[in-house]
């Protein structure tokens, strides 16, 4: 059954408290050149290749791609705030973050959050690898004859998150 995954976390970063709210979804995928998902960083080859062989041998998303939108209405986060009113279908503190997910299976409302995108770009935050591995996977499938009318491989689950969000923070990253 169709739904949307409204996923909220609430944590503490430079001693404030912080929360932010988005939805996981699935995304059609087009390549970077329709300016539709717009990258901001270079990849590595390597790691596209290892992320391309786990897709073929399962076929499968295991981890969404993080991608912010604008929307200076705040029309998106309005509804979400108003779904999310009740007591949500999962909630767990792992010590660090409170997670809290809504699953929200009205077609209705659905279709009306899906329409608040019709005209927006998605900036991916997290997950340049993961999407270029996806259009990969997508292009493989078509060139092999893997594909039906309603393709899973034509779209990539994400988690949306407005851009404006006051719960957005951006940590350093290490890497050796």
């Amino acid at each position: 059954k169709e739904a949307l995954y409204i996923y909220e976390e609430e944590f503490e970063a430079y001693g404030e408290k912080k929360k932010f709210k988005g939805f996981i979804s699935r995304v059609k995928l087009t390549p970077f050149s329709e300016g539709v998902v717009l990258p901001h960083e270079n990849t590595l080859s390597k790691a596209k290749e290892d992320r391309f062989n786990l897709m073929k041998t399962t076929g499968c998303n295991f981890s969404q791609v993080y991608s912010l939108y604008i929307d200076e209405e705040h029309t998106t986060q309005t509804k979400l705030d108003m779904l999310t009113k009740d007591t949500p279908n999962i909630e767990f503190d792992d010590g660090e973050v409170i997670h809290r997910l809504w699953i929200i299976n009205d077609t209705v409302v659905i279709k009306s959050i899906c329409d608040d995108f019709k005209d927006r770009q998605l900036y991916i935050a997290d997950g340049h690898h993961r999407y270029e591995t996806a259009l990969n996977y997508k292009n493989y499938c078509y060139e092999n004859n893997l594909t039906n009318e309603s393709s899973d491989c034509d779209y990539i689950m994400m988690m949306l998150v407005d851009m404006n969000s006051d719960g957005l923070v951006v940590f350093p990253t290490h890497r050796l």
